[in-house]
């Protein structure tokens, strides 16, 4: 971006808009702790906002005069107010509501579309998407709740069978970071039918956000995944689940001093599926749990979070052809884990927004690989970060500004050795303290009519760096909107980790490396892109976007390694990607239809060669049904296809099968590699899946409480089409031999408990 994008500055300053502005804090009244999700209204102007974490809401343009203002949220009493707004002035107004439980007998909800970002009255910005816990959990592509598979889908890849991560707008998986609650988690990942380590049910909200602020995650070239936990509420809640992939319990609810308490604990992969008598499956198991603690202090409101994750993973480092009968084959192990702990605290000074966050994150991996005709490869990596981040936002008429700073350190360390250390292979170890002053603006420029310019510096003791961003928004009545962006980001941590290994899909883990040593650069990007937003009619939504990127400093692993991570040197190379995406909704009492379809280029670059990356696929279509036909029936139909993939073909034998219930198992043997294959250089053919699902739920009021139970399972493949995930080299004849992936098999059945 050039310095012309800032030349708005000056012009957004020039513009007054007569109408003025309301602003408040919503609080529960007796502890007067914050309430978030309040529904604040003013019908004479229809207008309506939501209040964010910290109670806050803003209502604008409001006309000046005399406004009758409403304010709402489930388990409490409604609270009016009228408010004398001058002309071009902001009134600040705060709510107490009192608590008045609801007892609510058993309902049907029906998701938002997954893709299609909700819009608040002060912010243009562009490039996300967002989901509440229903959008994740009745989500009509997946066959069981999946907090980062939800984000799938248009511009954002990702192997619905094995993903390996988030290929967000042409970009590689470790340029998305993540956070919950603020605080940032690494490697939320695991393996085995189970990709996110975000339980569902203990989030309230999921954003994947293009352009975030260091506040709210840390900068990458694809944007933020940004989690929000539940609230705990006036009753303590219970909600588990048992399923043929993992097993999960929340735990949320009051305590004294008007303290509320959240817990998370879940298992993956726990044994169900094990096939322990066959060498060529996948042994291991998956873990992970998040609590958190909330409550009024200093004027506002103080949260401690913890989060943990862990994964184990071992395979057969032989193929069933290699295998000699009766011995036990040497095996490939992947162990990665991760921990955050962080505390916060919100609060208002006058007009303006107070937010404090201070973390320590860690995340470690270990793999023993079997390369060919060698001794086993040790890897070791490790991240650790330790921060701060302060952050203002003041709230006026037709304006929005915030501002603030991070401040970070970051220690990451990366070596590979031959077994017992007896020749290293690769060493890398940095550290480096960042500093991230940040502001962004929003302003109302005219009727429906806005802009939003962030501005990012990154400051280290080798180099400084600004991270820019424009989004302009207009609305076009009711029924439609355009949004115009361009951003410049940087990303000081790559990854180590091979994406065109297929080990990815059973070690999904990144690898960070600090730019700006043995190699690795600082990563740049540069992307523009365009959204309209159509609402023909109530139950109708279109969105189309579109998008072009550049980037370039990227750390590439495959051109110069055919092992899953980095063991001799790295290649320095740029990419280029374009695309466009149509995603629609269609829904009434009894269905929903969401449809999303891409078409996109993506080329990596890297001296005088370019190739095709496994993620990027010419032309992805995703479309699910759901039929409503009685109370707690849900049938599911969903299509996933993709055409113009692109694989490297593998050298050595190599057996895959996604997890089914057929099978009893996720099967990977082999120690796959592709070290004379061109990167790229295999078409497969088109790719194209049937689900089918069945739920069905029951409410019980038992105890004097409100109790929900439910079943479900998924039939996957069900024209048991002959889908490819790679394919390998025949040794004898020189020609390839497909890898294909599931078969026609009952993929999940389960069970929920909630009250």
């Amino acid at each position: 971006m050039t310095l012309a994008g800032f030349a708005l500055v000056p012009l957004l300053g020039m513009l007054q808009i007569p109408a003025g502005a309301i602003t408040g804090t919503v609080r529960e009244a007796g502890s007067r702790a914050p309430l978030s999700d309040a529904v604040v209204s003013l019908p004479a102007a229809q207008l309506v906002a939501r209040t964010d974490a910290t109670g806050r809401y803003l209502l604008v343009p409001v006309p000046a005069g005399t406004a009758q203002v409403i304010v709402r949220r489930i388990g409490y009493a409604p609270g009016h107010f009228a408010a004398i707004v001058p002309s071009g002035d902001t009134v600040e107004i705060s709510v107490e509501l009192a608590a008045q439980p609801v007892l609510l007998p058993p309902i049907e909800t029906h998701a938002a579309l997954p893709g299609l970002i909700s819009r608040t009255a002060d912010s243009a910005a562009a490039g996300g998407r967002a989901l509440s816990s229903a959008g994740i959990r009745e989500h009509p592509l997946l066959a069981e709740p999946d907090a980062l598979m939800a984000l799938g889908g248009g511009e954002v890849v990702l192997r619905t069978e094995s993903p390996t991560g988030l290929n967000v707008r042409g970009g590689t998986s470790d340029q998305v970071t993540h956070a919950v609650d603020g605080i940032p988690i690494l490697n939320p990942f695991h393996q085995g039918g189970v990709f996110s380590a975000l339980n569902p049910d203990a989030l309230e909200r999921l954003e994947l956000r293009g352009v975030a602020l260091p506040s709210e995650g840390a900068e990458a070239l694809s944007g933020a995944v940004l989690a929000s936990t539940r609230r705990p509420g006036t009753a303590h809640q219970v909600q588990a689940g048992l399923s043929t992939s993992n097993l999960r319990g929340t735990l949320a609810g009051p305590l004294p001093a008007g303290l509320g308490y959240l817990l998370s604990l879940r298992s993956a992969f726990p044994g169900l599926l094990n096939h322990s008598r066959d060498p060529t499956y996948l042994r291991g198991d998956s873990h992970d749990w998040l609590a958190s603690l909330r409550g009024p202090a200093f004027g506002g409101t103080v949260q401690l979070l913890g989060f943990g994750a862990a994964n184990d993973v071992d395979a057969s480092a032989l193929a069933s052809a290699q295998l000699t009968a009766g011995t036990d084959p040497p095996r490939n192990r992947f162990d990665w884990s991760s921990h955050s702990y962080g505390v916060g605290w919100n609060g208002v000074i006058g007009r303006t927004q107070l937010q404090l966050r201070a973390w320590r994150a860690t995340g470690a991996a270990f793999a023993e690989w079997r390369a060919a005709d060698s001794l086993p490869e040790q890897m070791h990596s490790s991240l650790h970060q330790t921060g701060a981040s302060l952050s203002l936002d003041h709230a006026g008429a037709s304006q929005r500004t915030t501002g603030g700073i991070r401040v970070e350190h970051t220690t990451a360390a990366y070596r590979v050795a031959l077994e017992g250390d007896t020749l290293r292979l690769a060493s890398i170890g940095a550290h480096h303290l960042l500093w991230q002053p940040f502001v962004r603006h929003v302003r109302q420029l005219g009727p429906g009519l806005s802009a939003e310019l962030t501005a990012t510096g990154s400051f280290t003791a080798r180099a400084s760096r600004l991270s820019p961003a424009l989004a302009v928004r207009q609305d076009l009545g009711r029924a439609a909107g355009v949004t115009l962006s361009l951003s410049r980001r940087h990303q000081l941590l790559q990854s180590l980790r091979n994406p065109e290994s297929v080990v990815g899909h059973i070690f999904p883990a990144e690898l960070p490396a600090l730019a700006g040593y043995s190699g690795v650069a600082v990563g740049r990007g540069d992307e523009a892109g365009v959204e309209l937003e159509l609402r023909p009619a109530v139950a109708l939504r279109l969105e189309l976007r579109g998008f072009v990127r550049h980037a370039e400093g990227l750390a590439l692993v495959a051109p110069r390694q055919a092992d899953p991570f980095v063991t001799v040197d790295l290649a320095s190379g740029t990419s280029r990607a374009a695309g466009a995406s149509l995603a629609i909704r269609w829904s009434g009492s009894r269905h929903e239809l969401v449809a999303r379809y891409a078409l996109q280029r993506v080329r990596v670059s890297y001296g005088d060669t370019t190739y095709i990356p496994s993620w990027g696929g010419r032309q992805l279509l995703d479309a699910g049904l759901v039929l409503r036909p009685m109370r707690g029936t849900a049938l599911r139909v969903a299509v996933s296809a993709e055409a113009g993939a692109r694989t490297t073909t593998i050298e050595d034998p190599f057996e895959w099968e996604a997890c089914n219930l057929l099978d009893r198992g996720c099967e990977f043997a082999g120690t796959p590699a592709h070290r004379s294959e061109p990167l790229g250089g295999a078409r497969l053919p088109a790719y194209i899946r049937t689900d089918v699902g069945l739920r069905q739920a029951v409410g019980l009021r038992l105890g004097g409480r409100q109790h929900t139970i439910a079943a479900y399972g998924t039939l996957t493949n069900l024209f048991s089409r002959r889908n490819l995930m790679t394919y390998v080299r025949n040794p004898g004849t020189g020609g390839r031999i497909p890898v294909t992936t599931r078969p026609r098999a009952l993929l999940v059945l389960g069970a929920e408990w909630a009250y």
